[in-house]
This record gives C-alpha cells, sequence and structure tokens, in this order.
C-alpha cells in the first residue's frame, strides 16, 4: 500500500492547483478475488493466469479522480 500513497504524494507535490495540492487518499479498500481469499496464481500453467488487484481508492476531491485533470 505504501507504493500507492507515496504515488499520489508525488503526483501533488508539483500542483499548481491549490485543490491538488490539498489532495488526500481517505481510504482504499481491497475487493475482488484477493478481498474474498480466492485468487488464482498458477504462472507455471499452460494458461498462465494471475489474478490482479482490484483496488478502490476514495480521494477528497472528485476533481481527482479525472485522469485528464491531473
Amino acid at each position: 500500500m505504501q507504493i500507492v500513497f507515496e504515488e499520489f504524494e508525488d503526483a501533488f507535490a508539483l500542483a499548481s492547483h491549490e485543490w491538488k495540492k490539498k489532495g488526500r487518499i481517505l481510504k482504499v479498500i481491497l475487493y475482488g478475488s484477493y478481498a474474498r481469499g480466492n485468487w488464482i496464481d498458477e504462472p507455471h500453467t499452460a494458461k498462465g493466469y494471475k489474478s490482479d488487484y482490484d483496488l478502490l481508492i476514495i480521494v477528497t476531491d472528485k476533481r481527482l479522480t479525472d485522469r485528464v485533470k491531473y
């Protein structure tokens, strides 16, 4: 989880708008197969499947959710 917070802080450290500078992560929610405990980690098989992480990240300003705006 530390990487999520570090990347968020780095992205907004040089922000020019005040609302971006004040942007914060309020909550990180893990959902999907890892949250349920039934993830798949079989990269060595013929299918080579490995579950990904599904994250919902709640931030302080809705504008932070639009990639174009940051």
